[in-house]
């Protein structure tokens, strides 16, 4: 891990400082705070240096370094970004959440939304029989309900931890905030950005949900119900498509059974297909390849009244729909050209 400098601590009144924003040296009465809690006193190396300043060769950036000359590792520099980022959170109105995903169905149980925020708890969070110290609890507006909020640095969340907070009962979200520059631009702690990962779903991610199991059963039971009514909705359909099918039968037949009582024929409709045929020779392969398509469907029938050569003469059905012996259509598979014309010319019968 690169070594970094510490260019933010706590000042006198126990508020996040830029190291831009201290006077020079001792004076600067700044500190950070060690892992039990001491306070370790700081000074500052910032003496005529700005945010823009160009550095010369070998010479450091302005931060902050001890004052009896020990070295500040990486961790009081992560320390204070957790400690900025607890203060940003406070100052927010509300924060997103990110979705919570089911592998079982492969989908969101819930979705990425935002919460208003009522309050923000940093202190520590005791309960009977054991202890656990969250980064922050975040009461809701809305709920009253109680969020914990784990700040990912370089250490996430093990499974101990998650023991812990699995026991409380509480939901977590575990957001990222490693690699964030503890300086804007400007040279000021750098808000923007963490204010930017309580909103972007893409650096959070859920630890525990205490409702998890209940939104599950649920969304099974909410699939479960669309499945039966999509059922119902096929049998339906179904029998609809049945009911209908029957009726057209019936009706065909007995058109039928009136056309031939009434002394009309039948004649078949026959199809016949006109095909396009182009080739295109393919470079790539030095093969020609011929591709088919419908140029135009006739439907024709065989006419009794006009002969050619002692044979009926096949003429298309929009012809025969011109004649005074066509009485209508067997309209079942017309569409198809499959179905029949009836015709009165065999026995006289005409119809204009």
């Amino acid at each position: 891990m690169k070594e970094q400098v510490l260019q933010l601590a706590l000042n006198e009144l126990g508020e996040i400082v830029s190291i831009y924003d201290v006077t020079p040296g001792d004076d600067c009465n700044c500190y950070i705070l060690n892992a039990t809690g001491e306070k370790i006193k700081l000074i500052a190396k910032n003496n005529n240096k700005k945010p823009e300043s160009i550095l010369k060769p070998n010479q450091k950036i302005a931060h902050f370094a001890r004052t009896d000359g020990q070295k500040i590792n990486n961790s009081a520099c992560e320390s204070v970004i957790h400690l900025l980022a607890k203060e940003v959170l406070k100052e927010e109105e509300n924060i997103t959440i990110p979705p919570l995903y089911s592998t079982e169905l492969n989908l969101n149980l819930i979705n990425s939304q935002p919460i208003s925020i009522k309050e923000v708890k940093t202190e520590k969070f005791d309960e009977v029989n054991y202890t656990f110290k969250p980064d922050a609890v975040v009461i809701t507006k809305n709920t009253n309900q109680k969020l914990f909020i784990e700040f990912h640095n370089t250490h996430a969340v093990d499974h101990d931890k998650f023991e812990k907070i699995k026991k409380h009962g509480v939901s977590c979200i575990e957001i990222d905030i490693y690699d964030i520059p503890q300086l804007s631009s400007d040279g000021r702690p750098n808000k923007e950005e963490i204010k930017n990962r309580l909103h972007d779903t893409c650096f959070s991610k859920w630890i525990y949900n205490n409702k998890e199991m209940l939104l599950l059963e649920k969304k099974k039971s909410e699939i479960k119900e669309n499945e039966i009514k999509a059922q119902n909705e096929r049998v339906k359909k179904l029998k609809l498509e049945q009911e209908l099918a029957s009726k057209i039968e019936k009706e065909e037949k007995d058109w039928i059974d009136k056309i031939k009582t009434m002394g009309y024929e039948l004649k078949q409709i026959y199809r016949f297909d006109k095909y396009n045929y182009d080739n295109d020779y393919n470079e790539n392969t030095g093969h020609w390849k011929t591709y088919k398509s419908l140029e135009y469907r006739l439907k024709n029938v065989d006419c009794e009244k006009q002969q050619i050569n002692g044979s009926n003469k096949r003429i298309e059905t929009f012809e025969c729909e011109q004649c005074e012996y066509f009485k209508g259509y067997h309209h079942q598979k017309l569409w198809e050209g499959n179905g029949f014309v009836a015709c009165g010319f065999k026995n006289g019968l005409k119809n204009r």
